[in-house]
Order: C-alpha cells, then structure tokens, then sequence
C-alpha cells in the first residue's frame, strides 16, 4: 500500500482513520497488502510477505487510472470487466479463467490460526451461485480437506433471488462445513452490481465474522459462524478472483487486498475502509 502522507497534508477524515489504523492493527501482522496501482498487471506486495501477484487470463489487466476504490487519478485496480460470463457458462460451457495468483505456494500463510481477509469488489453482473471464487487456497474447488476459499452463493430465483458470501474453511486433512454470511437481496449488501463493495472477514480460531460496507457506508456486521479446527498446508498458491484450475472466474474489478495473521475489531476495519475511501489505505 501507499505511505501516508504527513498529518499536516491530511484531511481531517483521513487524519482519524490513520490514527484508528495505527492502534488497532498494530497488534495484528499484515502478511499480504495489494492496492493493484501499478500500471501492469504484477502487483507487489507490502505486507510482510512480498509475494508477487501475477494477472492471468486474456480478458484482464490493469484498471486505468481512476479505476479503484477512492476514483482518485493515481488510484488503478485489477480489471477482469471484459469476460462475459461468471465462471462456467452453462449453455456455451465458456469459461472465465481470468485471476490473480502466486507463482507458487507460500508456507507465510498456510496453516494460519487465525485471520482477516479485507477485500473490495466490483461486480458487471450478479454472482453466480458457488460460482464464483474471490480468494482461493485450497486444496481444490469443491471438497477441499486444506486451506479455504471465499465464494458467492445465493439462493431463490428471479426477484426472490438473494446473495451471501461463503467462508469454506477446511479441517486439517478433512472436509468441513461452510460459514455463510447474511444473504441480501438484489442492490443491497454483498448483491450489488456497478458499485464497489467493502467485504472483511475474521476468525479469531474459534468464530467467522462477515463485514460488509461500501463507498458511502460503513462497514457493518453482516453474520458470523464457528470454525475451531486446524487449516493445514493446501500446497497451493494463493489465487484471487479464480480457482487454481481457473473455472470459477469472477466478472468485474477488484481493490485493496490485505490478508493479516489475526482478527482485526470492528473498529479496525471501519478505519481500513475509510482510508481507501479517502484514497489514503497506507496500512
């Protein structure tokens, strides 16, 4: 991420969130950081653990200027807008493998004991149910017994339709059971389209809490769950935005990863969220 400027070059609103982003992270690691502003698709890291994130696919690249989060000129993101389904289609059985991925697995972030997965999204259609992948380390798509993956599923049809997102956590060795969040319906919570969405996920080693917030609202609980069980070592490279087979591809635009190494509060979060709003996610 980008350094913040001096306190005396910030505004009074991104002032409070440097202060509020300087306590209560300060006691969580921030292994992985990405705010995808380069000018080409390599993204390095400024966390801790400075693995590179690589585009793949030919329907991706960088955001033009101006694509992220804040609409700020110097703020780009990752830019998958061009693929024209989500994942498998089912009547052309077209596939969507664009994504961002480690060129290999990395030990930092197996294994974890606890977490927060800070992410934003940028939808050009409605999810697909399980469809789609927005983080992915696992051992593979569907019955996974290592790592875990974040995807969206839903459940009605037509204006019933509602969406949620799904924490698949995996059991050392064994499947485990998922932890989804409230389902919203069409134009609220997790199932918008056209507008960026705030997402945050904790586990603290024993409880899953879901976040949700946008531009122009706060971040805000969004439904929790019980996972006390070991992840262990998926032997697998982190891929954001797909799977590792590449078949659960996402459409639109993503901003501002971070993965830290233990549950940030609410406060925390909120603070993350207003930073990048600002066009200042120096965390």
């Amino acid at each position: 991420m980008k350094n913040l400027p001096t306190h005396r070059s910030l505004r009074p609103i991104a002032l409070l969130a440097a202060l509020l982003v300087a306590g209560p992270l300060a006691a969580q690691n921030l292994v992985l950081s990405y705010d995808f502003n380069e000018a080409s698709p390599v993204y390095a890291s400024a966390g801790s653990l400075k693995a590179k994130l690589k585009g793949k696919g030919k329907e991706q690249k960088a955001g033009e200027p101006g694509s992220g989060v804040s609409g700020q000129p110097a703020d780009r993101s990752w830019d998958a807008s061009a693929a024209t389904v989500q994942a498998l289609d089912t009547e052309s059985k077209a596939v969507n493998r664009n994504a961002l991925a480690h060129d290999k697995d990395e030990n930092a972030i197996d294994d974890l004991k606890a977490m927060t997965l800070v992410f934003w999204f940028h939808a050009d259609q409605p999810l697909s149910s399980a469809a789609n992948r927005f983080v992915f380390n696992a051992s593979s798509a569907t019955k996974a017994t290592h790592g875990y993956y974040v995807r969206a599923v839903s459940r009605g049809n037509g204006a019933r339709r509602s969406q949620a997102l799904e924490f698949f956590p995996c059991l050392n060795g064994a499947e485990s059971k998922p932890v989804i969040s409230q389902y919203f319906s069409a134009g609220s919570g997790y199932a918008k389209v056209g507008e960026w969405v705030f997402v945050a996920i904790t586990w603290n080693g024993g409880r899953i809490d879901f976040y949700v917030g946008d531009r122009h609202s706060a971040a805000k609980p969004a439904g929790s769950g019980v996972f006390a069980g070991q992840l262990g070592d998926e032997k697998q490279a982190l891929v954001l935005g797909n799977t590792g087979a590449g078949n659960r591809g996402f459409d639109g635009k993503l901003d501002n990863f971070r993965l830290y190494d233990g549950a940030l509060s609410p406060v925390a979060i909120e603070a993350l969220r207003t930073a990048d709003v600002a066009g200042q996610p120096g965390a």
